[in-house]
């Protein structure tokens, strides 16, 4: 598997931050992640004009990054789905996931992705959702590779 988190948002704070390189090195034992922030000056002067054009900018932002293989959306109108089932949708895998600001992401960006996805029904901090998305890619190759972790 080779993954990308991309999202919009300032860089972790230094605790999040050592939880993401916790994961990522989990991850690194099966796959490739790479996680990145976006947070250019045009999203920040969108997100003070309001819902719709930040959600404009993040599209503008994260358009580029589609690339063939396979887009994950994380939204809250996405579909949950238990961890065997993600586990076989990322394995063995080119795997992009989107995570946008603070007002979501455009509907017309969910629907250029392969798949939106809802990590759970309740609301989620950007970086409690970051954390929570690479425990489960993590859990996910473990199930796949047949590592007593995902147990």
């Amino acid at each position: 598997m080779n993954a990308t988190l991309y999202y919009i948002g300032k860089p972790a704070s230094a605790e999040v931050r050592t939880l993401q390189q916790h994961y990522c090195k989990q991850i690194g034992g099966f796959g490739r992640i790479e996680v990145v922030a976006l947070m250019p000056k045009s999203v920040i002067a969108a997100q003070k004009q309001g819902a719709q054009a930040a959600r404009e900018s993040y599209t503008k932002t994260l358009l580029p990054h589609l690339k063939e293989g396979v887009n994950i959306a994380l939204d809250e109108r996405g579909r949950s789905m238990d961890s065997h089932r993600f586990s076989a949708l990322i394995a063995d895998q080119s795997v992009r996931f989107f995570i946008g600001g603070a007002y979501g992401l455009e509907p017309a960006f969910v629907a250029r992705c392969q798949m939106a996805l809802s990590l759970s029904p309740l609301t989620l901090s950007h970086d409690l959702a970051r954390l929570v998305l690479l425990e489960q890619i993590y859990r996910g190759l473990t199930i796949a590779h047949n590592h007593p972790y995902h147990k």
